[in-house]
């Protein structure tokens, strides 16, 4: 049995303690990454939140 890491981007909102969003690093590059947050989590940053992003590996398998 394999077990594939995967590595991913955690969007993670410090204020509110949950985690946003995840993207995969396969297909998602940094810059498409600030974008989202931008786009779609422009409430939490607009809001005064505080967004983290950080680097995970997951276990697939």
């Amino acid at each position: 049995m394999s077990i594939n890491l995967v590595e991913f981007r955690e969007i993670y909102c410090d204020s509110c303690k949950k985690v946003l969003a995840r993207y995969n690093v396969k297909y998602y590059s940094e810059d498409m990454v600030d974008g989202l947050i931008q786009t779609i989590h422009v409430t939490h940053t607009r809001g005064g939140h505080h967004i983290k992003i950080h680097k995970k590996k997951s276990e697939t398998g």
